[in-house]
């Protein structure tokens, strides 16, 4: 059951894509409520001397980067451990049931 929780290519990865796809399509009406980092990111740049710019959307595409493998870690290990703790749980109630 242990091996469940490594992030592999299998169908549980195959799912969490499904999955996220799934979400982004379900809650266009919710938009509202993203974090606008590109608008944030360009009313930053504008006050920046032009000289300096090139050198700060380095570092703003290193903080995209980052954000994104934190939200995609997090998206896994938590709907890979819910499934996990899940299954641990249907297993265990059949087993004292024996």
């Amino acid at each position: 059951m242990s091996s469940l929780r490594k992030i592999n290519n299998d169908i549980l990865k195959d799912w969490l894509i499904f999955r996220e796809n799934s979400i982004n399509n379900s809650y266009k009406d919710e938009e509202k409520y993203n974090i606008c980092l590109d608008e944030i990111y360009k009313r930053i740049l504008e006050k920046i001397p032009k000289k300096e710019k090139e050198i700060i959307k380095k570092d703003f595409k290193l903080i995209d980067e980052e954000i994104l493998k934190f939200y995609v870690y997090t998206e896994e290990k938590f709907y890979r451990n819910g499934f996990c703790d899940g299954i641990n749980l249907m297993v265990g109630s059949l087993e004292s049931n024996k």
